[in-house]
């Protein structure tokens, strides 16, 4: 435990906090905050690596008793504490939620020494010490002193402090951006999609210094997208890759404003070059897992390294030499940096103490960094140096916060000065209000989905995004309760009685590892901890109560993209005593839903999409012949809503009648549809639950003091 009569001062990341003086600085720079949070941070810096229990937590911001929603409050004393470090909850960098427990800081915490104070020289004591003949002690402490600091300075043992950094967004806006940065003539080039739907991929700029962002010209014919594929740090060239157009793509060398283009190559795209060599002359190109190189020139290919050496399809990526590539390789379940020779030798990691995922590498220049990104920010890597030759290189972080950082591009005249292209895409929460067919912000606008309502219609259950924790409400949005966040929910469904919630949970990872598969938990309306329903071993999909609470429909999910689009059937299984029933005719069907009289079962045959009627009476399929996805029910079971897919109608169709009726359209494309995983939810009364994407795409500059 820190001791803040010795250590005033505490440092992690980026951040000093001085918790006598209730001070939160980044890079030196003060930062406004809420006594709570404040109260947390303290707490959870006392104890970094420890679990600080919630109870521990109302104790020590709530001392006299004082009558609060504790859990709320708490919640949101966090969540405010979250704001001001740039962190969040799925990917905590500072700030780590344990489910039911507490919470724990896991950054690592610098405790900086407070300056001790000057003793003042007693009256006569320095003429005393003056007179006393100690030049040949003063020589040989001088000379030893000088010793050690050249051993210092040599091996490399002094303390080297994080850089300062200070980040700029050039330009951030809707259109989706990837593909190779460029710097050319105070511009940085990149790759952009248009905020139009149906608009190709163009070749975009915008100043180093920020501001409008130009659409730059190609040789690409209208109409045909311009991708840049590789770019020579040093010569400054694209390669330009126009297409596909008939299955080909047509090659180009250009500048980074697509000026002074080269034609260069035609190519099938079975054939497709990823990369090019940093001399421009040569192809590389990757076929059944190995690397082949061909002259820009023409000429015959030759095999550069043999299948399995890659691991992944991935493209690698050059070192300035051009004498070797770095790859991406599977560790594990994590991706890790590698290079290795074009002949195949000196196959080894670039970053081996580093134990977290590494992807979007990149070197710099001239080749003395190396950029990562890892959870989403990005990390620098120098090389050993002859000065300081005994200390291992470490990666600095050099980003945190909310950005998605893809790979990071060193402008070749100021190695202190790093482009990245970043985004913040966000989901909310939007439904459709039927008497003014107009889509208004659901529950604050909160990037929810598969909201569940119960039986009488008074309380909600959705899992939270991203985080897929299950939490429930009332319907004015009051009365918030997380019911459980160690696994990772998705779908719900309310018992008739209101006492339990069915949903799917999978164990929560990390990028770049497996994803397990979901499996059929039950929890109580007021939390605690998730029930796997013993009576559904495998994973599964959809669980669904009967009308009488006894028995719980399903589909069985076969667990692999290969089969993510088959299905065994629909399967209805007795809770009290674990017998199983198939659905007759049910192969290939996925997704059911009961209707609430207990009459009707609706499921989509997924090689048609198509939405088909199941009578429990007559055990018998009916086609509704609707191109649409997962329904809602009437409270009376009456009507069927749903969304036809291909036209964005919604639509509800009376059983007895088999009447469609037209209720509403969707014309926002970045509302999700069916299909999504984040598809449409339906209140008791027929109005649509949708998300809209909200995407902040950007071109950030990151400049370090050091």
């Amino acid at each position: 435990m820190l001791d803040h009569q010795s250590h005033p001062k505490i440092r992690f990341g980026v951040f000093e906090f001085n918790p006598r003086a209730r001070e939160l600085t980044k890079h030196g720079v003060r930062l406004k905050l809420q006594e709570q949070p404040l109260q947390v941070l303290t707490a959870l810096v006392e104890q970094a690596g420890e679990v600080v229990a919630r109870d521990e937590l109302q104790r020590r911001l709530w001392p006299d008793g004082t009558f609060v929603d504790f859990e709320q409050s708490l919640n949101k004393a966090v969540n405010k504490l979250r704001e001001a470090l740039g962190d969040s909850a799925d990917k905590p960098v500072y700030v780590e939620t344990l489910a039911r427990r507490g919470y724990r800081f896991v950054a690592p915490v610098v405790a900086v020494e407070a300056p001790k104070p000057e003793v003042p020289e007693a009256p006569g004591q320095a003429i005393l010490q003056t007179a006393k003949p100690v030049h040949s002690r003063a020589r040989l402490w001088w000379g030893a002193g000088l010793a050690a600091a050249a051993a210092i300075l040599v091996t490399g043992l002094w303390p080297v402090p994080e850089p300062k950094v200070t980040i700029t967004t050039l330009v951030s806006d809707e259109r989706i951006k990837n593909g190779i940065l460029a710097v050319w003539k105070g511009r940085i080039a990149y790759q952009a999609q248009g905020l139009t739907p149906g608009e190709t991929t163009s070749l975009w700029s915008v100043s180093v210094d920020g501001g409008e962002p130009r659409l730059e010209t190609t040789p690409c014919a209208p109409g045909i997208p311009a991708e840049t594929w590789d770019a020579s740090k040093a010569r400054q060239r694209l390669l330009l890759a126009c297409g596909p157009e008939k299955n080909e793509y047509t090659y180009w060398l250009t500048d980074s404003d697509g000026g002074n283009p080269q034609w260069i190559a035609r190519r099938p795209m079975a054939r497709a070059a990823v990369w090019i060599t940093p001399d421009l002359t040569t192809f590389l190109f990757q076929r059944d897992g190995a690397v082949f190189a061909e002259k820009v020139a023409g000429g015959p290919e030759r095999q550069v390294l043999k299948a399995g050496v890659l691991k992944t399809t991935f493209p690698p990526f050059w070192h300035p030499s051009g004498d070797r590539v770095g790859l991406l390789r599977k560790d594990g379940d994590l991706l890790k940096a590698w290079e290795v020779r074009l002949d195949g030798t000196g196959l080894r990691p670039l970053v081996p103490e580093f134990e977290g995922e590494q992807y979007a590498p990149e070197w710099s220049p001239d080749g003395a960094r190396l950029y990562f990104v890892s959870k989403h920010d990005i990390y620098l890597q120098r090389r050993r140096s002859l000065l300081g030759w005994m200390r291992a290189p470490h990666p600095v972080r050099l980003t945190s916060g909310n950005t998605n950082y893809g790979p990071p591009f060193e402008d070749p005249a100021d190695p202190l000065v790093v482009y990245a292209e970043g985004d913040m895409g966000r989901k909310t929460a939007l439904k459709l209000n039927r008497k003014t067919n107009t889509w208004e912000p659901f529950l604050g606008g909160a990037n929810i989905t598969y909201i569940s309502f119960s039986r009488d219609g008074q309380w909600m259950a959705y899992p939270k995004l991203p985080e897929g924790e299950l939490w429930k409400c009332r319907r004015d949005g009051s009365g918030k309760v997380m019911l459980q966040g160690g696994l990772y929910s998705l779908g719900g469904d309310w018992s008739p009685d209101g006492s339990r919630l069915a949903f799917i949970g999978r164990a929560r990872t990390t990028f770049g590892t497996p994803e397990p598969p979901f499996y059929v938990y039950t929890i109580a309306a007021n939390g605690g901890k998730p029930d796997r329903v013993a009576a559904i071993p495998g994973p599964a999909d959809s669980p669904h109560w009967s009308p009488d609470g006894k028995r719980m429909m399903f589909s069985p999910d076969p667990g692999s993209d290969k089969k993510r689009f088959e299905s065994p059937g629909i399967l209805i299984v007795n809770l009290e005593n674990g017998a199983v029933e198939s659905i007759p005719g049910s192969e290939g069907f996925r997704w059911p839903s009961w209707s609430p009289d207990g009459k009707w079962l609706e499921a989509v045959k997924i090689d048609e999409w198509k939405a088909y009627l199941y009578s429990l009476e007559t055990r018998q399929w009916r086609p509704l012949g609707l191109n649409s996805g997962r329904a809602g029910w009437s409270k009376d079971g009456r009507y069927l809503y749903n969304n036809v897919v291909k036209e964005q109608r919604l639509i509800r169709i009376e059983l007895a009648t088999g009447r469609i009726e037209e209720i509403g359209k969707i014309t926002d494309s970045k509302l999700t549809g069916v299909g999504d995983e984040e598809y449409l939810s339906w209140t008791p009364e027929g109005e649509p639950i949708a998300l809209k994407l909200v995407l902040l795409d950007g071109i950030y500059k990151i400049e370090r003091d050091r």
